[in-house]
């Protein structure tokens, strides 16, 4: 009985003859569904070593293999049973084809299964030789080995570091590398005298419109090549291109005959007034979008003429806003409304400026305002003071100022700028008019104005200026060099009849005349800003725009 166990336990090829065919049949039937020992899978071929194992269906009782498997299952490096499969505890019965089995293999089986039930609860744990056997288990058959939670957190650290790392790699780049033309900020055309691509978009615009342009000016200043050059002659349109009224304002602009801001813009108002007048709607069209389109012309002639001051642009948007705003009809009500506002304005800040003017004073003004003119022919009637007009060259609008006055009675006197410094330690207060007055509380005006202002401060004379709100302006303006506006050049040089140093100037390839029209003054220097709704600082201006955007909504 021995040697027959002795022999069927041994492996596979060769067995010896002797033995009963009985007992064959139950050993391969009572290892049907057990795991193939290394010699098994070695006879089997390398085809079958990447699989897995079917494990045992549920119910089913799992037969224990003969004692010759189990020994060479506890080899290590051999395959063991997975984890969830039942084990067969020591001292059970095992079921064999009939036979009892010596209690010598019953012991050597009961000693092997208590190694692999160790070595699964060590697997189960993850320590030490256990985690390292079922590793090496799991190499052997070709199955990924499973990691532990620290190695899992460490990958995923290291993975979320590499890609922090490309993120900061990718800003830099982005921060270095030149800023594309759709990133770049968008500048105005005003600005952008000197670019190529700019001036064939104005001409092709101009040419669309029929609209004359202005001749390039072959000589530059390179300081000044952005902004718009002056020239000494302009085209003008076809016969009927443009309305009467507003070729007769273009030639006006152009000649000088209208200067100021407010005389502009009123000037501006009265030739739209008659275009609105001389319109009627065409058949199958829209009033508000064929209107729009009608005037958009004249409003590119005048700008080519002498560029828009703030005052006409805020005026321009006045009108382009009741044309969009319209239903059926246009009437010239909206346009009276806004020239009545004007002079109202003006009206209030007279009322107000007197309140200001006492007996004695001495007051200063510089070029010819006519709103300055309007305060002091009104306070004259009930205060006594003495003006000093201080005027400069090449426009000179002081004497025009004066020669008013005159005819008013106001004692007056007239000096050139060069004297300011002089006349200002008798002044006791500075009466100024603005161009326009900016988002950021800078001032603009004529050129020259900015000097007198900084006398006034070194003198500690308090510096008054008068300013309607239809001119304050949205944008920001800190110098006078990027927005500005350049005048005739050569009027620098002409000092009356007599024949200047400096006529042939247009000769010299290294002299070039600039002329400024504006410059700006910063709101520090400035005590007061009086408007009709009263006497505000220069930073009030973003609440006076935001209030006027409230009330026309």
């Amino acid at each position: 009985m021995s040697s027959s166990t002795d022999t069927g336990a041994a492996s596979g090829d060769g067995m010896p003859s002797g033995v009963p065919n009985k007992e064959e049949d139950g050993k391969k039937e009572a290892t049907k569904h057990t795991y193939k020992t290394g010699q098994d899978r070695a006879s089997s071929g390398s085809n079958n070593t990447g699989q897995r194992q079917k494990k045992p269906r549920e119910g089913e009782k799992q037969k224990q293999p003969p004692l010759s498997e189990q020994k060479q299952s506890a080899s290590p490096g051999q395959k063991q049973p997975q984890p969830g499969q039942k084990q067969q505890q020591p001292g059970q019965k095992q079921q064999q084809s009939g036979e009892k089995k010596p209690s010598q293999q019953e012991d050597k089986q009961a000693g092997a299964q208590n190694a692999i039930l160790k070595q699964q609860n060590m697997q189960k744990k993850g320590q030490g030789q256990g985690e390292g056997f079922a590793s090496g288990q799991a190499q052997a058959d070709g199955v990924q080995p499973t990691k532990s939670k620290a190695e899992l957190r460490a990958e995923r650290r290291l993975k979320q570091e590499a890609q922090r790392a490309a993120k900061s790699q990718k800003k830099s780049e982005a921060s270095t590398a030149p800023a594309s033309k759709s990133d770049s900020l968008r500048v105005p055309a005003k600005v952008l005298g000197d670019d190529p691509a700019t001036q064939k978009r104005e001409a092709k615009k101009l040419e669309k419109q029929n609209v004359p342009q202005r001749l390039s000016v072959k000589r530059k200043d390179p300081h000044f090549s952005h902004l718009r050059q002056y020239e000494r002659e302009l085209k003008l349109p076809a016969c009927g291109t443009l309305h009467p009224d507003i070729l007769r304002l273009g030639l006006e602009y152009f000649e000088g005959f209208l200067q100021g801001s407010n005389a502009r813009a009123l000037g501006l108002l009265a030739a739209f007034h008659e275009v609105i007048l001389s319109y009627s709607t065409p058949q199958n069209k829209d009033l508000s979008r064929d209107l729009e389109a009608r005037i958009k012309p004249y409003i590119s002639f005048l700008d080519i003429c002498r560029p828009l001051s703030v005052s006409m642009g805020n005026a321009i948007k006045f009108i382009k806003w009741q044309i969009a705003h319209v239903a059926h009809d246009v009437s010239d009500k909206e346009i009276d409304e806004y020239v009545r506002k004007i002079d109202l304005a003006s009206s209030a800040i007279v009322n107000c400026s007197k309140s200001k003017l006492t007996d004695g004073d001495v007051v200063i003004v510089y070029g010819c305002s006519s709103l300055i003119y309007r305060i002091l022919c009104s306070a004259r009637k009930s205060v006594n003071f003495r003006v000093i007009v201080v005027d400069g060259r090449p426009r000179c609008e002081g004497k025009k100022m004066i020669q008013h006055m005159v005819k008013e009675g106001i004692k007056c006197s007239y000096t050139t700028i060069s004297n300011v410094n002089y006349v200002m330690q008798e002044a006791t207060k500075v009466l100024l008019g603005a161009h326009a007055l900016m988002a950021n509380g800078c001032v603009k005006s004529r050129s020259g104005t900015s000097l007198v202002i900084m006398e006034a401060n070194a003198n500690n004379v308090p510096v008054l200026v008068c300013c309607e709100t239809y001119k304050f302006c949205e944008k920001s303006q800190a110098d006078a060099f990027v927005f500005n506006e350049l005048g005739d050049p050569d009027s620098l040089v002409k000092v009356g009849n007599r024949k200047s140093v400096l006529a042939q100037c247009q000769d010299n390839t290294n002299l070039f005349l600039v002329n400024l029209a504006y410059d700006v003054t910063p709101p520090e220097l400035v005590s007061v800003v009086i408007t009709e709704l009263g006497m505000i600082p220069c930073t009030s201006v973003p609440v006076v725009l935001r209030k006027q955007a409230f009330s026309e909504t």
